[in-house]
């Protein structure tokens, strides 16, 4: 199981893992914030684009940044030395509030689908390797699994274990799947 990200540039080097943040970021209205901390432009692609506080893809960010590239801007001085500190903390300030949000990403839907895809195995193999006959209810158990809940996912496999009359403990059971490279 993929280790849980920490910020968003742990994040960004997992492609899957991104889809689901950026899908989790639309979903959320923080999509600008995302494309904008990413951005590898100059001053005079970043400004008007997320900066500018009339700009369409417009960044949450403070006084600080807009003051000051407003003046440059208004002043057409895009080769001015100040503007890779204003993006900078512009990027500081937005990154700030992405990484404090990612606990809210981690316990999302969309994270969520993100580790049963990544996690979870094909349930009819699985079944197969067990020797269980219900796959919808060992697919409720394997995608607990997959997402961590180890609590749900025990007793789910137990249950399973039991309706089939079977004399398998949870933790065999998990074993048996990934040792077979079903799970």
């Amino acid at each position: 199981m993929a280790e849980t990200p920490r910020n968003v540039d742990e994040i960004k080097k997992n492609p899957k893992m991104m889809a689901a943040y950026l899908a989790y970021a639309k979903r959320r209205a923080t999509l600008n914030e995302v494309m904008f901390y990413f951005d590898k432009g100059n001053a005079q692609g970043v400004w008007p684009k997320y900066l500018d506080p009339k700009a369409k893809l417009a960044v949450n960010v403070d006084g600080k940044v807009t003051t000051a590239g407003g003046k440059l801007a208004a002043a057409g001085d895009w080769g001015n030395a100040l503007w890779p500190k204003i993006i900078a903390l512009g990027k500081t300030q937005v990154g700030d509030a992405l990484n404090g949000d990612i606990g809210t990403f981690v316990a999302s839907n969309e994270y969520k689908e993100y580790q049963v895809k990544e996690n979870m195995g094909d349930p009819t193999k699985a079944a197969k390797v067990l020797g269980i006959s219900d796959v919808k209810k060992l697919k409720a158990a394997m995608e607990a699994q997959a997402t961590g809940d180890t609590k749900t996912a025990k007793k789910l496999f137990e249950a399973l274990a039991k309706q089939e009359k079977m004399k398998v403990k949870y933790e065999d059971m998990v074993k048996n799947l990934k040792s077979s490279g079903v799970m």
